[in-house]
């Protein structure tokens, strides 16, 4: 068995390895998707991450009179990112008049897949709950 842990010892260690990442990998596109559960819906959408180049476009769309509205980005982002269902403006912006926590959701979702290490990685499981659907509706204070 002493082979057998060496074999171990050896895998471990090629696995410690960092490799430096080449231009090429660097400048290949990196679009990540997720399928996030919205709990104030009680399904799933598919969404992707944007580009930095996009969200800047996205921010400077957002500036209203020189100023940075938020609400405006959250419903480009929306529509940006949102692959599956499709939305429009006029979508989105029906959507406000819904419980306020279906754009949350999708907000916070589409949050978390363009922070770094957020969304599903190619070949893996990418379904999760948002942290608003973490929470178990059957909790002993209902």
């Amino acid at each position: 068995m002493a082979g057998g842990n060496e074999a171990n010892k050896a895998q471990l260690r090629v696995a410690g390895e960092q490799r430096r990442a080449s231009r090429e990998a660097l400048l290949r596109p990196h679009t990540r998707f997720d399928e996030p559960f919205i709990q104030s819906l009680g399904a799933s959408v598919k969404i992707k991450s944007m580009s930095f180049a996009r969200r800047e476009a996205l921010q400077d769309l957002a500036n209203v009179d020189g100023e940075f509205d938020r609400v405006k980005f959250t419903v480009l982002s929306i529509i940006e990112c949102l692959v599956e269902p499709q939305l429009t403006e006029e979508d989105v912006e029906a959507l406000k008049l819904q419980d306020i926590a279906i754009i949350d959701e999708l907000s916070l979702a589409i949050t978390y897949i363009n922070l770094p290490g957020g969304g599903a990685e190619e070949g893996k499981d990418n379904s999760r709950r948002t942290p608003n659907s973490a929470s178990d509706s059957s909790s002993p204070n209902d």
